[in-house]
């Protein structure tokens, strides 16, 4: 709201009168006039009753002359606060009108949820993940926030993207998987070609090509396997991630906490475990990393060390 009218010493000097002939006419004349009207009468409907203001004014001027001035200034003050309010009331309105109403999608610990956009470009959501998207702007830009991971089949048409905390990924019509969990940044091409950004990095993936970037590192373009990811069979493979991502993926499939020793941050993993039996993924993974551990029947797993 860049206009002069709007500004809270204009509207203070319009509330005291103080305006030009020539402000005012110009003020009329505009837009805000009528709504700022209708705002200053219901501002001073709050206002106290009406009183004999001249005569109060002869008794402060018998008792205390000064007395006079600050009352003035405080009625100044007043109507200063009430321009004030007004612009933050307006200010609010105008801010409120540009926040787009976001179709919002959040799947919960072991749920995979697919869904259809407008376009019908289709979006399956793996575990404790989320997407949101203007479906009314969607025409015109066809952009989605993602929080987690997601698996991508996009319609072709003008650039479709992924927005999330590590990066962006365009593309215009292809399927890809992008995960973004914690310090791990993750992007799989199947099919057409992606371009990926992330910082200073900048990828354009090609099928069974993957960019990955680990704690803010530079990104690294790897070789994967498949035409789809394998979290859409119902089973989870890594090759060389940090132990932080599987325990993380292993807590997206199941209500399972994980307490005890602590580990080599640096330590990574390659391997697959299920979505459907707690026991044997626990067991791959653990077994895997050479680690032991204790599953309680409070869903805490109990990591001993090596």
């Amino acid at each position: 709201m860049s206009s002069k009218f709007n500004d809270d010493r204009f509207l203070a000097r319009w509330l005291n009168n103080e305006l030009t002939p020539e402000e005012l006419s110009e003020f009329q004349k505009s837009s805000e006039y009528a709504a700022y009207k209708k705002m200053i009468a219901g501002a001073e409907a709050l206002e106290s009753p009406a009183f004999d203001e001249e005569a109060l004014l002869a008794r402060i001027k018998s008792q205390q002359k000064g007395q006079l001035i600050v009352t003035k200034r405080k009625v100044n003050y007043l109507r200063v606060a009430i321009a004030a309010l007004l612009v933050l009331a307006f200010s609010f309105v105008f801010y409120t009108m540009l926040i787009p109403d976001l179709t919002t999608i959040r799947t919960q610990v072991g749920e995979q949820q697919t869904i259809q956009l407008p376009d019908g470009s289709v979006v399956v959501l793996n575990a404790n993940s989320s997407i949101a998207y203007d479906e009314d702007d969607w025409v015109e830009e066809r952009k989605v926030k993602l929080e987690g991971e997601a698996y991508f089949k996009v319609e072709k048409g003008n650039i479709f993207s992924v927005e999330t905390h590590a990066g962006v990924v365009s593309v215009l019509g292809t399927q890809f998987t992008v995960r973004d969990v914690s310090d791990f940044f993750e992007v799989k091409c199947f099919e057409g070609s992606v371009k990926v950004e992330s910082g200073d990095d900048q990828e354009i993936l090609k099928p069974k090509k993957s960019a990955r970037k680990i704690r803010g590192n530079r990104m690294i373009v790897r070789a994967i396997k498949g035409l789809s990811p394998e979290w859409l069979e119902g089973k989870t493979t890594f090759e060389s991630v940090p132990v932080s991502q599987v325990f993380a993926a292993l807590k997206n499939q199941y209500e399972i906490q994980f307490e005890g020793a602590s580990f080599n941050p640096n330590m990574t993993y390659s391997g697959t475990f299920p979505h459907d039996d707690l026991n044997l993924a626990l067991k791959v993974v653990f077994a895997s990393l050479e680690l032991d551990y204790e599953l309680k029947n409070n869903g805490i797993v109990v990591i001993s060390g090596q």
